[in-house]
């Protein structure tokens, strides 16, 4: 999941140029940021971009009802509908949320959504496609290592993790689950399980988890669904 990262890479354009326009579009990075009203204080040194925002190069997208670059602080921060999308070497990242704040001199953030609703952040390769969701997602290391808060679930095509708190770390390549009995699902060539424990780990480098604290669960095989038939015929 490291191209996941390369997405924060496109906020740091919503600076603008000395010279940028916000109607007509500035040339900045090889793309535009455009919105409706452009509002700058030189004296706080922040720019504000105002209704339909929107960001675009060869390999970024960005959409928003809201942008505030603060250079000073060099923070920033997207409000309403935020879309942040990436294409590189094949691989599409995308961030659905209703608030994205970015501290890129801390190099941490937090992704937040509307009551009712949960971030969203898929994440496509040739091979797999990946789901985090949650009411809160905090960031650190331009999103190499987060953590969901809330109805948090991740997982790919054939896994699912669901947790009150689910953390990710990329360098080693380990989602952790924990709060309101997490529970993983998911199925491998030789059948499909379901577990439930006080804590999940899934290392997807190791291709293992491990479930620790009053573990429940099942596993269906072809070999065991295979003798339960026979059983009761």
């Amino acid at each position: 999941m490291r191209k996941l990262a390369l997405i924060l890479l496109l906020l740091p354009a919503l600076a603008g140029a000395p010279a940028a326009q916000n109607i007509d579009g500035d040339a900045l990075l090889g793309g535009l940021v455009q919105s409706d009203r452009w509002l700058v204080d030189q004296n706080k040194q922040t720019e504000e971009f105002i209704g339909n925002v929107f960001y675009q190069n060869d390999n970024y997208t960005l959409k928003a009802d809201y942008a505030l670059s603060d250079r000073k602080a060099k923070t920033y921060t997207l409000k309403g509908n935020v879309f942040a999308q990436q294409d590189i070497d094949g691989i599409l990242s995308t961030i659905k949320a209703d608030n994205f704040f970015y501290n890129h001199a801390k190099d941490n953030g937090q992704i937040t959504a509307s009551p009712k609703k949960q971030v969203q952040i898929n994440y496509e390769t040739q091979d797999n496609f990946y789901q985090i969701y949650g009411d809160r997602i905090t960031f650190t290391n331009k999103l190499s290592s987060f953590t969901s808060y809330g109805n948090a679930q991740a997982g790919d095509l054939n896994n699912t993790i669901y947790a009150d708190v689910i953390s990710y770390n990329l360098a080693a390549g380990a989602f952790e689950a924990a709060g309101g009995r997490p529970m993983l699902e998911g199925y491998t060539a030789d059948g499909d399980f379901a577990l439930k424990a006080d804590s999940i780990t899934a290392n997807t480098l190791q291709k293992t988890y491990a479930a620790k604290g009053s573990v429940t669960g099942w596993i269906t095989t072809a070999k065991n669904l295979t003798s339960a038939l026979q059983e009761n015929n």
